[in-house]
């Protein structure tokens, strides 16, 4: 079993294996400015511009090898998901007044038909390169995450790993960030996605996707959690601290959480 390790350096790739899977994590640098044009023709749908921060060399990808199932998150599946969604746009506070006061010049000028926001319900992606036309079923389940497991600090930890995947400030009106943070233990690994949006003055959005497959386990756990507000002090007390949004969101669950969805997987052949 590998040692203890954190992320690698950016540019590189590292990967650790646990119970028949095999977790490689890449890195790099924020995508230069030819790089995002590129991604942008690639998956245009819209005028939507990738974030300021694009992080194309940051990826996850967990293989469960005797299968060949793989999932994986990266920045770029996770745009396209956002242009699919279609989203509406967030207006920022006052923006209907601005508009109002503002209406003679603005005739004549586009309106912003994209999610600005680049909100997206991306989870991760699930395929098989040894079957190619196969989809991982997934079904509802009522099994919650192992927390007493999650929170054991007794297991061997093998590897952690935590990167951005695009971050936006949002012309100033905000911050707009996804990141994915995995854990690998000799005894199960765990993913979490986070997406999290703050409109100044307007909303804030959570929205995290947990993973986990644990020893001996029948399947691979997945849970979805979405929180969004637009009442004006939670709004403010959020901030930019993502991780202190989370906690204070959480801490006022159920009555902040408007999606929430727990799964696990049908192909894998436990």
């Amino acid at each position: 079993m590998a040692s203890t390790s954190t992320s690698p350096p950016p540019g590189t790739s590292q990967e650790w294996k646990t119970n028949g899977w095999r977790i490689t994590v890449s890195t790099g640098p924020i995508a230069t400015e030819e790089e995002k044009d590129r991604l942008h023709r690639e998956i245009e749908k819209s005028s939507a511009p990738p974030p300021e921060q694009t992080y194309l060399a940051n990826a996850l990808r967990i293989e469960h090898e005797p299968s060949g199932w793989v999932l994986s998150f990266c920045a770029k599946d996770a745009l396209k998901q956002s242009l699919a969604d279609g989203n509406e746009p967030v207006k920022v506070a006052m923006a209907s007044k601005w508009q109002a006061d503002r209406a003679d010049a603005l005739k004549g000028v586009r309106k912003i038909d994209y999610d600005w926001t680049y909100t997206t319900s991306y989870a991760g992606q699930w395929s098989n390169a040894r079957n190619p036309g196969a989809v991982m079923a997934m079904r509802d389940s009522d099994k919650q995450l192992n927390v007493e497991l999650l929170t054991d600090r007794t297991i061997p930890l093998v590897a952690y790993h935590e990167a951005p995947l695009f971050v936006s400030e949002l012309d100033d009106a905000g911050a707009s960030e996804l990141s994915v943070k995995v854990r690998v233990t000799e005894r199960y690994w765990f993913v979490l996605m986070r997406f999290y949006l703050r409109v100044d003055d307007t909303l804030v959005r959570l929205r995290d996707v947990r993973w986990l497959n644990e020893e001996g386990g029948s399947g691979v756990l997945s849970e979805t959690r979405w929180h969004e507000t637009s009442e004006a002090g939670v709004v403010a007390a959020c901030g930019s601290d993502s991780e202190q949004a989370a906690s204070l969101l959480m801490s006022m669950a159920p009555s902040m959480v408007v999606r929430y969805r727990m799964s696990t997987t049908l192909n894998l052949p436990f």
